[in-house]
């Protein structure tokens, strides 16, 4: 995957060369050849940086690396959001074979792609498409008239409603449900057991019930959490106000 490639599905800002071919991500201190991509989200990872010999870098903007440092340097906004990218677009994903396992049921005029995989009890209903190289794993069900686009993984217990549209190389986490009529961009990730009921981007990272940016969701449990000294303080406010009733009934006033 070349370096500009790898910005877009970051949405992240390239500066310096976007045509270097990138086969492996590394820690800069393991990044010794030219198609490493050293990834540095930490301090301490940037200071590691002295040592790599790697052409390509990403880093996160909270830690920016001088430009000219590298002949490619990308800047992220989000790391932890680019590292969940970065590993499900380089991570080969669960080992598998090609092929229909034998307990799946594959629609008569379902078209599959070469290089597919089918995993056991997985069930790809009428007119559905999987595109080239798609790895649909255990107890998958596929809705009809759903498209899913090549190097896709969509792991097991996944449900798919009909007319779905699923670009390329999107990773459905286990567990993940998705409504009918949705459109999933390329590369777009989506975190297990998630609930997808409309439109997810490219290259977006979405997870929860029903499915957030996934920041989004982390800031709503956050928000769950405090829930508790909320309600403490309301309590606390109206007990206050109780007493200050009573004490103006009590004084006559």
């Amino acid at each position: 995957m070349l370096t500009k490639d790898l910005a877009q599905a970051l949405s992240a800002r390239l500066d310096g060369d976007g045509a270097i071919g990138i086969e492996r991500l590394a820690h800069p201190g393991d990044a010794k050849r030219p198609s490493d991509l050293a990834v540095a989200m930490s301090g301490e990872a940037v200071a590691a940086l002295s040592r790599c010999t790697a052409l390509a870098v990403v880093v996160s903007g909270k830690h920016p690396v001088p430009l000219g440092s590298f002949r490619a340097v990308i800047t992220v906004e989000e790391g932890r959001i680019a590292l969940a990218k970065l590993t499900a677009l380089f991570d080969p994903g669960p080992a598998r074979s090609e092929g229909v396992h034998p307990t799946a049921i594959i629609a008569p005029d379902a078209v599959l792609g070469t290089g597919v995989s089918i995993g056991a009890y997985t069930v790809i209903g009428p007119r559905s498409r999987i595109g080239d190289g798609a790895a649909i794993l255990t107890q998958v069900t596929v809705g009809a008239d759903v498209a899913i686009g090549e190097s896709c993984i969509v792991c097991g217990m996944v449900g798919i409603s009909g007319s779905v549209t699923i670009g390329d190389r999107v990773r459905l986490a286990g567990g993940v449900g998705i409504g009918d009529h949705v459109r999933i961009g390329d590369q777009a990730v989506v975190a297990a057991g998630s609930g997808v009921g409309s439109n997810v981007p490219a290259n977006a990272f979405v997870s929860g019930y029903p499915a957030l940016p996934h920041q989004r969701t982390l800031e709503n449990f956050q928000y769950l959490g405090r829930q508790k000294r909320l309600h403490g303080k309301v309590d606390e406010i109206g007990a206050r106000l109780e007493a200050v009733e009573r004490s103006i009934r009590n004084s006559g006033g």
